[in-house]
């Protein structure tokens, strides 16, 4: 996915360098641990997330989604995360694999904090910084963010397949590594002619081994 300093992934780079993106609720929160990497006390979650649709990849059979803390607790004191994972609210999700020590299988975590609210089951609440101009003029986002399913769904599709002719164009110019390759004979000195040939002890009489190979 292509970074640009200071300024954040727009939308398209972010479904570009998604694995997943799909409609789900958080089910359950499995667990806390500590993070490590960070100047202050972090900690990431574990969420179970059921998931309702999917706009692009193949989702596990069970979803689980690891999401850092944000670096400043609640006034209550507690911690809260760097994206919303309320049960109550529909979201939707971009998600990439995400691999660790001791983190389950099929563990994904959001890309770029891509993590937005659904309302009505009809309008996706898109985060400010990741609409750019050209993105918020395809997808005809008001003022709030809010696009329609179907637009987002659409944006989805045109860059999946944009991804695949891409990849399509790569394969005709890279043969595929399971085609047979002639290699050329192995010669044992250069400029001699003569390959050479895996060693194989010839008999003497009635099949026995000669004196060269005794």
């Amino acid at each position: 996915m292509t970074t640009r300093l200071g300024q954040a992934p727009t939308l398209v780079e972010r479904i570009v360098g998604a694995h997943l993106v799909v409609l789900g609720r958080v089910r359950d929160l499995r667990e806390v641990r500590a993070a490590d990497g960070f100047d202050e006390p972090r900690s990431f979650a574990l969420f179970d997330v059921d998931v309702d649709d999917v706009l692009l990849g193949r989702p596990p059979r069970r979803l689980v989604v690891r999401v850092l803390s944000a670096p400043d607790r609640t006034d209550k004191g507690e911690e809260s995360w760097v994206v919303p994972m309320d049960p109550e609210v529909p979201m939707l999700l971009l998600l990439a694999r995400d691999v660790g020590p001791d983190l389950p299988d099929d563990t994904y975590a959001p890309v770029e904090a891509s993590v937005f609210p659904v309302e009505d089951g009809e309008a996706v609440i898109v985060a400010e910084d990741a609409l750019d101009e050209r993105t918020r003029e395809r997808l005809g986002a008001d003022d709030r963010g809010r696009v329609s399913l179907d637009a987002f769904r659409g944006l989805v599709d045109e860059v999946a397949k944009a991804i695949e002719q891409h990849r399509r164009e790569v394969e005709e110019l890279v043969p595929s590594h399971g085609e047979d390759v002639p290699y050329p004979p192995v010669l044992e000195w250069p400029g001699d002619e003569t390959p050479l040939h895996a060693a194989t002890p010839e008999p003497g009489p009635a099949g026995r081994p000669s004196e060269e190979d005794r």
